[in-house]
């Protein structure tokens, strides 16, 4: 095959696009960097499109069929790529398929059975970073024919022979010198995807230096490089002006170890000059390196509450054989502690997480490292399903059989499934249910936790009752455990006993022994419903968000669960006011004008540290307003999003950052007279 004309390259960071998964959909900064580097090279060769909607993809391929297809890969989207594969080679035999992203193992014998899946429709995979061995390809194709495309092998890539022997070049996917890698963002290649449908994103520098086994960057051997100065501040100019009409919508930083250079320090200031010159990012989201150096604590100091989460302290898990086992080094509990101490101690948040699922991690010891962390005092955290993914060490079978992995397949978290050119196709997560030190009953049992946990602490519902009684040395796990466990008592309280059972069904339901039974249960569901998505995937945002804004039971359940505890008077009056304030703290959404009161102690007051004027009665009214940004926020919202079905407040809690914008941000207090 000669060119006459340009070559056609058509690049694809697909998704699935329905109403629960547009909230997280991102700006294609991957196939970006792709582009740019493409050009660079062969601008005058090539015609480069970039595509997130697989629609729009396979209509554009219908009428100027792509003479060369790269696809982006990840759990999250596979099998779609696995299916638009198939449509162009039909529509045009002669397309090459190159696939890349973090999907791809450097493992042989995993790279063979990713290539398998694709039955035929992929031609090249490119390992690690992709611009170098992409690049290649198209190099070979212009100045070769197609037909010996596959004499040899090509630098950065591996293919595979008809009787399935690999063929690969050099590895060449850590090399690249990021300063001279073009910005796809400055050159305007992503313009089309900075509007308000999409997350922006930036990328300062690449590599992790870890190496943990349950992370696709932790089979990664190379050196950290960094973009230069100017070009990321100009990349944060860039899109600070195409978002400041939109300052609710969150940047990411997509460094894995923000804080590991000096020169991060710069970039904080960036981040910092942007907000005040244009108004955003109002919230960015970057995950700090694990040592709190003193280059940490200087961004996080720099960024304050910009950055969501405040100082990461991610720890994954506090089982030293399980931190052996993954390739893992957590600090001490002591830095650990010390970390927490200094960021409250300079007014910031902290935020952890943690894995279940990981070999040697039983149940009592995953539910009193969730204890011990809740203790210290860590504002947000998460806890995870371990799931196995390609890229991962973990996800290799000498792995699973070493540690006697079990895994069930479940929806993938971004209700990633949908018709496609007439053909039904869906993504899934392949969870750890079982293994040598824990039972599926463990499974579930901290399956239901960890919605209680996404509660109080992601969303901060009830957060003040909680760090009320952390701080009054009382344990916290049981107390979750008890809400999602309800006791016989509970029988009359239906709605109640209705939430609950159906979380643990969905749970239970959403769990298969294969990714094809997955595949038609979804596929009977989205067909039932008119060929649309039903309730999300992501349970934990799901009834969490249901719970804030749908359910009535919670004030009571939990005010009965602590009347149990042995707490004294004026701690049961602290509480009750802690409840009431928690209750009615959460903006009305319909009518975010309207503010609320309630009536608290001199006590509860003095608690939250409220200055007020005396009362004679010991009473006040505690009026919550919201602020004038945070209606704004919320008319913006609900000017893009009709309140019309279960998508309406899960959207609400991921797009409206920072979180704490859905409380009344006004308080006033006044005496309350009877």
């Amino acid at each position: 095959m000669t060119y006459k004309k340009k070559m056609r390259i058509y690049l694809a960071d697909l998704e699935y696009f329905n109403h629960y998964s547009s909230t997280m959909m991102s700006i294609p900064l991957n196939i970006g960097y792709i582009a740019s580097y493409t050009l660079k090279l062969h601008a005058g060769d090539v015609e480069i499109s970039l595509f997130k909607d697989p629609e729009k993809l396979l209509e554009a391929s219908k009428t100027n069929p792509p003479d060369v297809l790269g696809l982006s890969c990840y759990y999250w989207n596979v099998h779609i790529d696995a299916l638009i594969a198939n449509r162009v080679k039909r529509i045009n035999p002669e397309c090459i398929v190159v696939l890349g992203g973090p999907h791809i193992d450097t493992d042989i014998e995993e790279q063979l059975d990713l290539y398998s899946s694709f039955k035929g429709y992929l031609d090249f995979m490119v390992l690690n970073e992709g611009e170098l061995g992409f690049a290649n390809i198209i190099g070979k194709l212009l100045s070769h024919s197609k037909d010996t495309l596959f004499d040899g092998p090509i630098d950065g890539c591996t293919f595979f022979t008809k009787d399935n022997k690999p063929v690969s070049g050099k590895d060449i996917g850590l090399s690249i010198d990021l300063e001279t890698l073009p910005s796809p963002l400055l050159m305007g290649i992503l313009d089309n995807y900075l509007v308000q449908e999409f997350l922006p994103m930036i990328q300062t520098s690449r590599m992790c230096p870890y190496s943990c086994a349950y992370c696709c960057s932790g089979k990664l051997i190379g050196k950290i490089r960094k973009f230069s100065d100017d070009v990321v501040k100009a990349e944060i100019e860039y899109i600070a002006k195409k978002y400041r009409n939109n300052p609710h919508r969150l940047l990411r930083l997509t460094d894995e170890n923000f804080g590991l250079n000096q020169r991060d320090l710069k970039i904080a200031e960036f981040l910092v000059e942007a907000k005040n010159r244009f108004g955003y990012p109002q919230q960015i989201n970057t995950y700090f390196d694990k040592h709190l150096s003193p280059t940490v604590k200087e961004s996080a100091l720099l960024l304050g509450d910009m950055n969501r989460g405040g100082l990461q302290l991610a720890s994954q898990s506090f089982n030293k054989d399980s931190l052996k086992a993954v390739k893992r080094r957590n600090i001490s509990d002591e830095e650990m502690r010390a970390a927490v101490v200094w960021a409250h101690s300079h007014g910031l948040k902290t935020e952890s997480e943690l894995i279940f699922g990981l070999p040697y991690e039983t149940k009592k010891s995953f539910l009193d490292s969730l204890e011990f962390i809740m203790k210290i005092k860590i504002d947000t955290i998460a806890a995870h399903n371990l799931f196995l993914l390609k890229g991962i060490e973990l996800n290799r079978s000498g792995e699973r059989k070493r540690f006697n992995l079990s895994t069930k397949f479940r929806p993938s978290f971004a209700s990633a499934y949908g018709m496609i050119d007439n053909e039904f196709v869906c993504e899934t997560e392949e969870v750890v249910t079982s293994s040598s030190h824990f039972s599926f009953d463990d499974f579930m049992d901290i399956r239901k936790i960890s919605l209680m946990f996404y509660l109080v602490n992601a969303l901060e519902y009830f957060k003040k009752v909680i760090i009320y009684l952390i701080e009054n040395e009382q344990e916290v796990i049981p107390l979750l455990d008890s809400i999602m466990n309800p006791s016989q008592e509970q029988n009359n309280n239906k709605e109640y006993l209705s939430f609950v059972n159906n979380f643990v069904n969905d749970a239970n339901s959403e769990l298969f022994n294969t990714h094809e039974d997955v595949s038609a249960y979804l596929k009977n569901k989205f067909i039932s419903n008119n060929n649309s998505v039903t309730a999300p995937a992501r349970l934990n945002a799901y009834y969490a968000s249901r719970i804030i804004y749908n359910e009535k039971w919670f004030p009571q359940v939990l005010s009965q669960l602590l009347k149990k505890m042995n707490l004294d008077n004026q701690n049961s009056t602290v509480l009750r006011d802690l409840i009431a304030i928690s209750e009615n703290e959460w903006i009305d959404i319909e009518h975010p004008e309207r503010g609320k009161a309630v009536i608290v102690s001199e006590e509860t007051l003095a608690y939250l540290n409220i200055q007020s004027p005396k009362s004679n009665t010991g009473k006040y009214s505690l009026k919550m307003s919201a602020s004038a940004p945070q209606r704004e926020k919320i008319e913006n919202y609900k000017k893009y999003n009709a309140n019309t079905d279960n998508s309406y407040y899960y959207n609400l809690v991921y797009i409206i950052q920072p979180r704490k914008q859905l409380r009344y941000e006004h308080i006033e207090v006044e005496p309350f007279i009877e």
